[in-house]
C-alpha cells in the first residue's frame, strides 16, 4: 500500500478511483475518525449490558432492555450520543440477547453504536459509484 501511495503522489495526478480507495483505506484506518478511548469506552458499555440481559430472566427482559439502554445511553461519550439516537441503543440492546457468540455481539452492537455500519454502507456506495462511472467512461 505504501509504495501504491508514493506512485500516487509521485505521479503529480490521481485518478478518481485511486483516489476513493485512498479514501476508504484512511476511513478503516482511522475508524472513521473513532478515538480508541471511546472505542473501548463503548465495547466495555456493550459487554456490561450483554451480560446483565443474558443473565435476566425471560419474564423481566423488556424492562432490563430498557434498563440497559439508558444506562450505556447516559454513559456514551458526549460526541456519540449526538451522533446515535436514544431508540436505536434501545434495538441494539434487544439484539445481544440473541447473538450466543458473546464476542460477536460486542463487535455487532459497537460498531452500531459507533455508526460504523451506516460508514461501511456509505464506503460502499462511494466504491459502486466510483467502479460504474470508471466502467462507463473507461
Amino acid at each position: 500500500m505504501s509504495i501504491a501511495l508514493e506512485a500516487l503522489i509521485a505521479s503529480g495526478s490521481v485518478a478518481l478511483a485511486a483516489e476513493a480507495a485512498v479514501e476508504r483505506a484512511w476511513s478503516a484506518w482511522e475508524l472513521d475518525g473513532m478515538p480508541d478511548k471511546y472505542v473501548a469506552r463503548v465495547a466495555t458499555l456493550v459487554d456490561r449490558a450483554r451480560t446483565a440481559i443474558r443473565d435476566t430472566p425471560e419474564t423481566q427482559l423488556e424492562r432490563a432492555y430498557n434498563d440497559c439502554a439508558q444506562v450505556l445511553w447516559a454513559s456514551l461519550p458526549r460526541e456519540i450520543r449526538a451522533r446515535q439516537d436514544q431508540a436505536d441503543v434501545l434495538l441494539v440492546m434487544r439484539g445481544l440477547r440473541d447473538e450466543a457468540d458473546p464476542w460477536a455481539a460486542i463487535i455487532e452492537a459497537t460498531a452500531r453504536i459507533l455508526g460504523w455500519t451506516n460508514a461501511a454502507r456509505a464506503h460502499a456506495a462511494h466504491a459502486l459509484r466510483m467502479a460504474l462511472d470508471t466502467e462507463r467512461t473507461g
